[in-house]
C-alpha cells in the first residue's frame, strides 16, 4: 500500500491539498467488540465517515 507522500508524482493536486491541510484525514473511529451493534447502527444511519475499527480496545472514550 502506498503512503500519502509517495502519491505526489501521480496526484500532485491531491498531494498538495493534503500537505496544505485543505483535505484532512481523520483517525478511524474505534468501537469495542461489545459495541459491535452500535457500530453497525452508526454505519446504517450514515453517522460515520471514513474507517471504523472494531476490536478489543482499552480506551472507549471515542464512542459514547
Amino acid at each position: 500500500m502506498q503512503g500519502v507522500h509517495s502519491l505526489g508524482g501521480e496526484c500532485p493536486a491531491l498531494s498538495a491539498s493534503l500537505h496544505l491541510g485543505v483535505i484532512k484525514i481523520g483517525a478511524p473511529r474505534q468501537y469495542d467488540l461489545a459495541q459491535a451493534a452500535d457500530a453497525h447502527r452508526d454505519l446504517e444511519a450514515r453517522r460515520t465517515t471514513g474507517a471504523l475499527v472494531l476490536g478489543a480496545i482499552s480506551n472507549t472514550t471515542d464512542v459514547p
